[in-house]
């Protein structure tokens, strides 16, 4: 059985993702049907245009998307574990998944900021997401063995 500080990391995770999610939604949303985003400055418009911002012909919300609603689902099913091993592999796999999505995040920021010369406040709040998950699965996987 999990203890509080458990039942809390994994809920605020849970909440986290739900956020990301939200924002690479609505991004995604805006790539696919070429809509203005919605932003406080241009930045959004000129990280969207720059060729960075697609993988592969792909969207870079869509990974973004993806990441998240995995996070979401081993959030939930974590809920449902009883085994200790069950518990252990899906705080791996949320501390993976975060872990891609944070060195993406990071990666993706450096750009912005040194190639792009552009910010897009949606993928700076993003970013924050998917770092404090990180730190969170971090945390949880580090102290509850």
């Amino acid at each position: 059985m999990e203890n509080k500080t458990q039942i809390l990391l994994n809920r605020a995770i849970f909440f986290l993702a739900l956020v990301g999610f939200a924002i690479s939604t609505y991004l995604f949303y805006t790539y696919i049907q070429e809509k203005p985003i919605v932003c406080l400055n241009t930045g959004c418009e000129v990280v969207r245009d720059s060729p960075y911002s697609y993988v592969l012909g792909i969207p870079l919300p869509a990974f973004g998307l993806a990441m998240y609603f995995v996070v979401l689902v081993i959030s939930f099913l974590k809920t449902t574990l009883d085994k200790k091993e069950h518990l252990r592999l899906a705080k791996k796999l949320i501390f993976i998944s975060s872990a891609i999505g944070f060195l993406s995040s990071a990666y993706l920021t450096y750009l912005e900021a040194f190639v792009i010369k552009a910010y897009c406040i949606w993928c700076i709040a993003s970013a924050v997401v998917v770092t404090l998950i990180f730190i969170f699965s971090a945390y949880e996987l580090r102290r509850f063995k």
